[in-house]
């Protein structure tokens, strides 16, 4: 059967697998036919990361079916090509953040990448995007948590000391802001 597929960058494609392959061997048929490392791939069907060891049945994934791949190292992927060696220092130094975004209960996880000198406020128009490729509507209105402390959309992730990797949280409702 033919299953689309969706990554974080927007590119679309179709790959036939079986009815009964594991999402590891889904993963294995994306590595060959598109180049990206099994390791550093996640797949996400009806808001649910899939583990390796569960089968399309399980996931109860058809024909014609959508699955969003997020490419955890980016830098991994043939999407991505060094910088030129004449690149300037200010280039060199900026630097990109892998962040999950979890919702307050657990229930999803959206990995983005943002710039470290980025606004938080940049992440909702992420997030709206990673919303809208697995079909969910963003809350109307939502904050953002690190380290169990208010993000303040107008400061940098660096200001927030976010490093690469880190969790951040979404709660739904307002909140107020003190300084990061």
């Amino acid at each position: 059967m033919d299953v689309n597929f969706v990554t974080s960058a927007g590119e679309t494609f179709t790959i036939e697998i079986g009815y009964f392959d594991t999402v590891l061997e889904i993963k294995e048929k994306v590595e060959k036919y598109k180049g990206y490392p099994v390791t550093s791939q996640k797949l996400i069907f009806n808001g649910h990361y899939l583990l390796n060891d569960r089968d399309t049945e399980h996931y109860e994934i058809l024909q014609g079916s959508t699955v969003q791949l997020v490419i955890t190292n980016p830098g991994l992927g043939p999407q991505r090509t060094p910088p030129p060696a004449s690149s300037s220092p200010a280039t060199r130094a900026r630097r990109k953040l892998n962040l999950p975004v979890e919702s307050m209960n657990g229930s999803l996880v959206i990995h983005v990448e943002m710039e470290e000198h980025s606004k938080v406020g940049l992440l909702r128009d992420e997030l709206r995007r990673a919303y809208a490729m697995i079909n969910l509507n963003v809350p109307d209105k939502y904050f953002f948590v690190h380290n169990k402390e208010v993000m303040n959309e107008d400061y940098s992730f660096h200001q927030h000391n976010v490093k690469d990797g880190d969790v951040i949280k979404v709660f739904e409702g307002k909140a107020t802001h003190g300084d990061p």
